[in-house]
């Protein structure tokens, strides 16, 4: 019964660009961005004062900014790839 339910792996060229070097390309901004997140929950416990909300809502611009220069360097770096295609 699990068996029919288990989804079956892909592995194609896609998938082994996604989880090797796009993945590589991506793991220190997902580590900062997750360190970021859990810390202040951690010490706030999602009742940020106003300093820290102010932070909080600039975050995702800087992030946004940080995330376009990563997938400016992969595209330069890998200009075939459907991923970084698929991500414009």
């Amino acid at each position: 019964m699990d068996s029919n339910k288990k989804v079956p792996e892909v592995y194609n060229e896609v998938m082994k660009e996604y989880y090797g070097d796009y993945r590589a390309a991506y793991h220190p901004y997902r580590l900062k961005m997750d360190i970021l997140n859990a810390s202040f929950k951690r010490e706030y416990y999602d009742k940020q004062p106003d300093s820290i909300k102010v932070k909080l809502e600039n975050q995702p611009k800087e992030g946004y900014a940080e995330h376009d220069r990563i997938l400016l360097n992969y595209v330069s770096s890998h200009p075939n790839s459907y991923i970084a295609f698929w991500n414009f």
